[in-house]
């Protein structure tokens, strides 16, 4: 088990890396961060300790903190097959503003074991302000056959900021099949959480992904005047649901694309909105 605690400040930059091999569930990486101006980097990889993919990454989580800010980033590995559980929490601080990024990388080859079918998932959470409203709270979970992230803890928001997003992406055999990404950018504060369920987007090792893992509801918020935008494409099949209540209207849409299409749907809002949303695609 490795440990670190870092405390920043001034301009003084971090950058950090890791890739390592845990049998259980010890963190292999463990970083705290408390800067008025900094920047921190910090990855780890997961490794197979299996006969099957000895020694090849399964996923790496990547968190990258820029501005003044307090975090906390906790990877262990999860299985023998390469897979991670990280969990983020961040905070803007120090009135100068904040941007947080989580980027996951799957090879679904490796977390399978013994499947081979060239399918690797990608998925990033951003969140920006240039004040204190601004903070990610999310983990990764990595298993066989699926990757999911999840708002943690479930009560906080996921995503806070003056401009929030998730992305996701599924290639096989190094073509992109299917993406998906949500966004809200506003004058105020926006957040993005995943409700009582937790978990909330997917990649799959069959191919597909959606914002939905385990059911429940994926929601948003503002204050501020602002555009909440659903888009994705794929090769096959994407469907898209999305509904925000602004000013005393709701606004709804449920679109789904021929194959090869790709869908935009841009929802504005002024005086702040809620809504939810749903997307699958493959």
């Amino acid at each position: 088990m490795k440990k670190l605690l870092i405390s920043l400040i001034l301009a003084l930059v971090l950058l950090f890396s890791m890739s390592s091999v845990a049998s259980a569930a010890d963190p292999i990486v463990q970083v705290s961060a408390d800067t008025p101006d900094g920047t921190l980097v910090v990855s780890a990889s997961g490794l197979d300790t299996s006969f099957w993919n000895t020694g090849q990454v399964g996923q790496t989580d990547t968190f990258t903190a820029i501005g003044g800010f307090t975090a906390d980033f906790v990877a262990s590995a999860s299985g023998i097959y390469g897979a991670l559980g990280s969990n983020i929490n961040a905070d803007g601080a120090y009135g100068t503003g904040a941007t947080f990024q989580l980027d996951s990388y799957q090879d679904f080859d490796v977390l399978i074991a013994n499947h081979y079918h060239g399918v690797e998932g990608f998925f990033t959470a951003f969140a920006g302000a240039n004040d204190d409203d601004v903070s990610m709270n999310l983990k990764t979970a990595g298993s066989m056959s699926v990757w999911s992230e999840a708002t943690n803890p479930y009560w906080q928001p996921g995503l806070m900021g003056e401009y929030i997003s998730k992305y996701s992406q599924i290639n096989v055999n190094t073509v992109t099949q299917a993406w998906l990404q949500q966004s809200v950018s506003t004058t105020g504060t926006a957040t993005m959480s995943n409700g009582n369920a937790a978990w909330g987007w997917g990649n799959y090792e069959s191919g597909n992904l959606n914002t939905n893992y385990a059911g429940g509801t994926r929601s948003v918020s503002a204050t501020g005047d602002g555009a909440f935008t659903i888009s994705g494409a794929a090769l096959h099949t994407l469907n898209t649901f999305g509904t925000i209540t602004t000013g005393g209207s709701t606004v709804t849409t449920t679109l789904t694309a021929p194959s090869g299409g790709a869908i935009t749907t841009i929802m504005n809002f002024i005086n702040g909105m809620n809504g939810n949303y749903s997307m699958d695609a493959n």
